[in-house]
C-alpha cells in the first residue's frame, strides 16, 4: 500500500504503521491490543484466565504469514518463550472471528474486532499478557501534497473515533 501512495494511486490510506511506511506523512489515529478470542465454551472463558500450561496445545485461527499482525504475534510469543502452531491462517480478521465462534479454535486479534460479539456472549477475550501486541494505526498519505478540506475532515473524525474507542 506504501507504493500505491509513493505512486499516487492511492490518496489516503488507513492502515497499521508499518516499517515501509517511513518516507510517508502519517497522522496517528489509535492504537489496538490483541487479545486471546475464544468460544464461552472453551476452557479458558469457563475459568476466566488463559491456562499457560497449555498455550502451544491449542488449535489457533491466526492471520496469514505476511501479515503486521501476524508479525507481531511472532514476535510476542518469541519474547514470551511461547511456541504456537497455527491451525488455519486467513488474511481476513472478520473470518477469524466467525470461525472462533464455531469454535473452530482460538484467535489473537484486538478486541474492537469483535466487540459486538463480545458484549452479547458469542465471543470471550482473555488477556494476552502483560505487554501484549499492539497495532499503530495510521492515516498516511505523500509528503509532496496538500490535503483537500474533505481529506482533513476524514483525519479529524478518524482521530475522533480513535481517541474515544469507539466502533463504527
Amino acid at each position: 500500500m506504501a507504493q500505491d501512495i509513493t505512486e499516487g494511486h492511492i490518496d489516503l490510506a488507513l492502515s497499521p504503521r508499518t516499517p515501509e511506511y517511513r518516507n510517508l506523512e502519517m497522522v496517528e489515529i489509535a492504537t489496538d491490543e490483541m487479545v486471546y478470542i475464544v468460544h464461552p465454551m472453551h476452557e479458558w472463558a469457563k475459568s476466566g484466565k488463559v491456562n499457560a500450561a497449555n498455550i502451544s496445545k491449542q488449535r489457533y485461527v491466526l492471520a496469514e504469514n505476511r501479515s503486521l499482525t501476524k508479525s507481531l504475534i511472532d514476535q510476542f510469543m518469541r519474547r514470551e518463550n511461547l511456541s504456537i502452531d497455527p491451525f488455519i491462517q486467513i488474511g481476513n480478521e472478520e473470518v477469524i472471528k466467525e470461525l472462533v465462534r464455531l469454535d473452530i479454535g482460538v484467535g489473537i486479534l484486538p478486541r474492537w474486532i469483535a466487540s459486538e460479539e463480545l458484549d452479547k456472549g458469542l465471543l470471550v477475550a482473555l488477556p494476552l499478557g502483560k505487554k501484549p501486541p499492539q497495532r499503530e494505526w495510521v492515516l498516511s498519505y505523500r509528503s509532496n501534497r496538500s490535503l483537500s478540506l474533505p481529506e482533513t475532515l476524514f483525519i479529524g473524525i478518524c482521530r475522533l473515533v480513535g481517541a474515544n474507542r469507539i466502533v463504527i
